[in-house]
């Protein structure tokens, strides 16, 4: 298995001149405190996909393998992991750039046997969450709209995964024709009937993702001292 970081995105939203991931709310970016945990946990090293200011991703001291998305102005996620897919060739771990997490949420993916497999935590009422259904354990549907889900949340997808080369090859097909699609909503959900998803829940897992101004505020005030402490 080898370990993939999505950070090719705009992060338009959030409005900062450095991307989202090498944001530091506590003196490491979110990324290489990432990295760091990873390591940690025997899970790198670690391949970016870096399309957005990717030179200054490129500039950081950690010893990382880069794949480039060229064309990350215009599509969705799923681009992103179909390029490393292509590069690598393997089981993927994959996680986005602009996640801050505890440790057992890597312990969590690494306890589990299922072959593909989602974190989700508890309902965080942090905004712009993606609710997830999946009835007996196994990935149903997923949504940041509650009524477009085919059955009640279960819990949220927090952005770190893990997938087996079977399911990435189908994805990797069926992504082709749907440039504009996000790897979790569309990519993962498309193929959980043909391959079992199933989903891991930390209820009281501390992360956060930062989307925007409200998320960053929300990480630096509430989600590092709870880290912290």
């Amino acid at each position: 298995m080898r370990t993939v970081i999505l950070a090719a995105g705009l992060g338009s939203r959030l409005g900062h001149h450095l991307p989202k991931g090498l944001l530091s709310p506590g003196g490491e970016s979110l990324l290489q405190r990432s990295i760091r945990l990873l390591e940690e946990a025997g899970l790198g090293p670690v391949t970016l996909v870096v399309g957005h200011q990717a030179e200054v991703y490129k500039a950081l001291p950690e010893r990382l393998q880069f794949v480039d998305n060229p064309h990350y102005a215009s599509t969705g996620s799923l681009l992103s992991l179909r390029l490393a897919f292509e590069e690598l060739q393997d089981d993927l771990l994959v996680l986005e750039s602009d996640l801050l997490y505890e440790a057992r949420a890597l312990k969590a993916i690494q306890d589990s046997p299922e072959p593909n497999l989602i974190l989700l935590s508890g309902f965080t009422q942090a905004g712009d969450e993606v609710y997830v259904d999946a009835p007996e354990g196994r990935l149903r549907s997923m949504s940041k709209r509650r009524e477009d889900l085919l059955g009640e949340p279960y819990g949220e997808f927090v952005g770190i995964c893990r997938f087996s080369k079977e399911l990435l090859r189908d994805m990797n097909a069926w992504g082709a024709s749907h440039p504009e699609a996000h790897y979790e909503s569309d990519g993962v959900v498309s193929q959980c009937q043909r391959h079992r998803v199933a989903v891991v829940k930390v209820p009281d897992l501390v992360w956060c993702e930062v989307d925007d101004a409200h998320h960053w505020q929300r990480c630096q005030e509430l989600i590092l001292p709870r880290l912290r402490d």
